[in-house]
């Protein structure tokens, strides 16, 4: 039986547990692939935004020469950040980021943007705190069948797939707020890595949904799931396009 009660999919952490180094497709192999891209250079000053426990940061600290600093709005999962010894975070949403104006050189958002409650407003801020030309790295779910989409919104589940669009609208989206897309990279591999390792670790995905709410019903989730047959994609995109 679906309810109004909305279970946030991120914050089941125990549901991911040894289903590989983050909580997303792709782990930390696609954030490397990304950065290989941008090129930053040492010292560069990057913002995790939707950090979550800390797991990219602490890799980016570990592998490479940036001023690395993460924001959630998760008081659950920057308490587990910190303990596992990620300080550079604070308690923020991504329409409200407490970074000065055009002083970072990238912002990185990955499995974050389709969960916030205004992306536009994320973005405008995410244009606002970049220097000219910073960069913008999304890794997130779209949405490959539009017909399917509003099946997905009525799940009483607040997870990526629930905000996903389609490539367009995604591109657009990012265009409208001064930003020039580079690169757009279809993962969708890796996101079926991703459900392959979960059936493992839960038995079947009917289980893990079963795990991850009472109050939303696994067929009903997995119907919504294969009519609008989500993606997961990487895209890059630099402040400065024609509007920029």
């Amino acid at each position: 039986m679906i309810t109004n009660q909305r279970i946030r999919l991120y914050e089941q952490t125990t549901l991911f547990d040894r289903v590989g180094e983050a909580i997303r497709p792709g782990g930390m192999a696609l954030t490397d692939h990304a950065l290989n891209l941008c090129d930053l250079p040492s010292g560069s000053r990057l913002l995790d935004v939707g950090c979550g426990p800390g797991a990219a940061m602490a890799y980016l600290s570990d592998h490479y020469d940036y001023q690395v600093f993460g924001c959630d709005p998760s008081a659950q999962l920057l308490q587990t950040a910190y303990h596992h010894g990620v300080r550079s975070v604070v308690r923020a949403i991504g329409e409200q980021l407490p970074f000065a104006s055009a002083k970072l050189d990238a912002i990185m958002t990955e499995c974050s943007l389709s969960v916030m409650q205004n992306a536009e407003i994320a973005l405008q801020e995410f244009a606002r705190i970049l220097r000219p030309d910073g960069y913008l790295i999304l890794n997130d779910f779209y949405v490959r069948n539009p017909a399917g989409m509003a099946a997905m919104r009525c799940l009483p589940v607040d997870s990526c797939l629930g905000g996903a669009l389609p490539q367009t609208d995604i591109i657009r989206r990012i265009e409208r707020h001064g930003f020039r897309v580079m690169v757009w990279e279809d993962h969708t591999d890796a996101l079926l890595i991703f459900t392959a390792q979960l059936i493992w670790r839960h038995g079947s995905m009917q289980k893990f949904w079963c795990r991850a709410s009472s109050h939303a019903d696994p067929m009903q989730v997995q119907t919504a799931i294969a009519q609008a047959k989500p993606g997961y994609f990487l895209l890059i995109a630099q402040k400065g396009g024609r509007d920029g």
